[in-house]
Parts: C-alpha cells; sequence; structure tokens
C-alpha cells in the first residue's frame, strides 16, 4: 500500500510540473522554485493541511480552476512581456505580477467579461500560493453573470479531459 502511495505521489508531481510548464509564467522561476510550486500544489490538495483563504477571500475549487485553465486563451512570454524583453523575465517579475493580479481581481476592479486577467491570476496564484483564492463576491458575481448569459453565446467548449485547446491541471 505504501508504495502505492509514493508512485501515486510521483506521478501527481509529474502532472502537475507537466501542467505548470504550459504556464508562461512558469519561466519565470528558476527550476529550484517550481519544484517549490509542486510541492506547495501538493500539499493544497491535501484537505488536512490546506491553507485558509485570507478574509474575505475564497479558495477556488478545482472544477472551476480546471475550466478557466482550459479555455484556449494562454498568452505567450512575448504577449506577456512584450516582443523587447526577449523572453526573458526580470528578477522578482512573478511576485510583482501576483501583487498587481490581487489587486487587479478584486471585485471594486473587475470589468465585465475579463476571464483573461482571472485565468492570469489563477496560473500565478499556483506558481506561487499553491492554489487560488479569490473575494468571494467577485466569484459570487460571475456566478450571476453566468447563469444570465445564454450558453450558446459562449465561444468556448465547457471542460474536458480531451481538450486539447486548453491548458488542463491534471490534479
Amino acid at each position: 500500500m505504501a508504495v502505492d502511495l509514493v508512485e501515486d505521489e510521483a506521478e501527481l508531481r509529474r502532472r502537475i510540473k507537466a501542467t505548470l510548464l504550459t504556464f508562461p509564467e512558469s519561466k519565470a522561476l528558476p527550476a529550484q522554485q517550481l519544484e517549490v510550486a509542486i510541492d506547495r500544489i501538493v500539499e493544497e490538495s491535501k484537505p488536512e493541511p490546506a491553507s485558509v483563504a485570507a478574509p474575505g477571500m475564497v479558495r477556488m475549487s478545482d472544477f472551476d480552476i480546471r475550466f478557466f485553465l482550459s479555455l484556449p486563451m494562454v498568452p505567450t512570454v512575448d504577449e506577456i512581456l512584450g516582443a523587447d524583453a526577449g523572453g526573458v523575465f526580470p528578477p522578482g517579475w512573478i511576485h510583482e505580477r501576483k501583487k498587481f493580479l490581487d489587486e487587479h481581481c478584486q471585485v471594486k476592479n473587475r470589468k465585465d467579461g475579463d476571464k483573461v486577467g482571472l485565468m492570469d491570476k489563477i496560473r500565478v496564484d499556483l506558481l506561487t500560493r499553491g492554489y487560488v483564492q479569490v473575494q468571494k463576491e467577485y466569484v459570487e458575481l460571475g456566478s450571476d453573470e453566468e447563469e444570465d448569459s445564454d450558453d450558446d453565446d459562449c465561444p468556448y467548449e465547457p471542460y474536458d479531459e480531451n481538450n486539447p485547446g486548453g491548458v488542463v491541471l491534471l490534479i
């Protein structure tokens, strides 16, 4: 039984790493920090030691994370940094980006249909926290909009493990 658990965790780590490497922001992390990000996600995937979201915040569900990451709207490094950067992230960029996205993805700053900012936040939070947290009202606001929207107008396919178009978090 213990061997199965070790093999299962090794497979989980392999799948998480494969997923994180599809994030353009992962290129901002040295290999050692990427391994730390994987460790965080593995630990946060266990219900016992999972971190509690900050006051007024909620942890985004695995289902919601998978849904947003399956959307085919992943930017390139050049789209994030600009072509002049030559694909090289400056030191500390990921932490500055995390601060920016934490502020950007608040109800007071939300713009209608701004799923791109949220998708950026999901990727950066997974790399820096091991989980995704957003304001409770931000999630509720999104749910109200989705209930009112006509699914036929949505250009994205629902989450599908076989969807090669987006990034699927494999945990």
